[in-house]
């Protein structure tokens, strides 16, 4: 049995943590023995569900050159925080270093390329082959020295990157040592035509909503989206928001980084403005860790992303023959075809997005043809049992070189 050492930074439980952890549920049994050092949040909640052994702290430090997040104008702030987390993950590795001074890992996977920091730490500290995982888009035009850093890095410390689809990949800076290994959904067996059997005879329209509630993720063009829906009078749609909502508990730091813009309290806003708005046709399911249910039910997907990329929750969708609308320029065909699993939209526009919801609404069959598309890619892609033999594969390598 393997030692493996998983390290992941966000504490909240969303799509890099839900991944990881169903990844590792679905290796055979008996082949490893999971340990984490991890933030303290829901993520390590559920990292302890599967393993007795967790090391948390109460922040894990990065360096993100992400896309999205990559350092820019008031961004490069954002490094202060960073340095204030870089004292607890220090110590968060002597705590597992001491914990677990009789174990002998057979290799480190840290969960986020962003991990860099607790990559070098990692090395330092127990010195055994390191899989990186990249699961958001790079930044490749910007910052050309932090990418050459990037890519110095990589070939020095990692041993192998695992980029979770074509498009992370094609955003790598240094692919010698990269390949991909797509996520994968665990689900129990269902009768995907009993499935579309009572959808069909649902009386609502049901438009979806998974994840977080952040401004990113195109949550605020989804609201606009139903508003738009509620102003004209079409009662038959459903907008469903499938995700931790605003609970009412915010801390004071939460609050300057809203006022300061580097995170914004949007389940928040989203509650106020839905109440104002008095939208009756959006409803709240709170946080599912098993969301089957709601995709059984769903018609279409909505990602309305800003970050240029196609998340977690399309190709979930695509096993019960939901197709979705994408906010994405050019998507590799491992994750999304435009006119064959589902509508590609611009950009934080609502309109569109309206229109797109609209078009599948009124066209059953063009919403058929698109969840069957979406249905094929999924099944041909992110089987959970194949590919976490692959990322077996993957540890088995590293382990008989080192």
């Amino acid at each position: 049995m393997k030692n493996i050492l998983y390290i992941h930074h966000s504490p909240t439980f969303g799509g890099a943590s839900r991944s990881i952890l169903e990844a590792i549920k679905s290796l055979p049994e008996n082949e490893i023995k999971p340990y984490f050092i991890c933030a303290k949040g829901s993520a390590s909640t559920q990292f302890k569900t599967i393993s007795n052994d967790v090391v948390t702290a109460k922040g894990i430090t990065v360096f993100d050159h992400g896309m999205y997040g990559h350092y820019r104008g008031k961004r490069w702030l954002i490094l202060f925080r960073e340095l204030l987390f870089l004292l607890p993950t220090i110590l968060a590795f002597v705590k597992a270093k001491i914990r677990w001074w009789n174990v002998i890992f057979s290799v480190i996977h840290v969960n986020e390329v962003s991990l860099l920091p607790s990559a070098f730490l990692a090395k330092l500290f127990f010195n055994v082959p390191i899989v990186l995982h990249c699961r958001a888009l790079q930044e490749t035009k910007q910052g050309r020295f932090r990418r050459w850093l990037l890519t110095k890095f990589l070939g020095k410390f990692i041993d192998c990157v695992i980029a979770i689809d074509d498009d992370c990949y094609r955003s790598l800076p240094f692919k010698e040592k990269a390949c991909v290994i797509h996520n994968g959904f665990a689900m129990q067996p269902i009768d995907i035509n009993e499935v579309l059997k009572a959808r069909q005879q649902n009386e609502k329209f049901i438009v979806g909503f998974v994840g977080n509630m952040m401004p990113l993720k195109g949550i605020y063009e989804y609201v606009d989206a139903a508003n738009e829906f509620h102003q004209r009078n079409i009662h038959d749609v459903v907008f469903r928001v499938i995700g931790p909502r605003y609970d009412g508990k915010y801390s004071f730091i939460d609050y300057v980084f809203d006022v300061t813009g580097f995170r914004e309290l949007a389940s928040k806003k989203v509650a106020n403005r839905v109440d104002e708005l008095q939208l009756s046709n959006l409803e709240f399911t709170g946080f599912q860790m098993d969301i089957s249910k709601h995709y059984q039910e769903m018609d279409v997907l909505c990602f309305p992303s800003h970050v240029d990329a196609v998340g977690r929750p399309v190709f979930e969708a695509g096993f019960f023959h939901v197709p979705s609308i994408v906010a994405v320029i050019d998507p590799t065909n491992d994750t999304f075809v435009p006119m064959q699993t589902g509508i590609q939209i611009a950009e934080k526009n609502s309109s569109e997005l309206f229109e797109a919801i609209l078009k599948l609404k009124d066209n059953p069959e063009l919403c058929y043809k698109y969840g069957r598309g979406a249905y094929d890619l999924s099944h041909k892609h992110y089987d959970i049992k194949k590919n976490a033999i692959n990322l077996l594969q993957v540890y088995e390598d590293l382990a008989n070189k080192s």
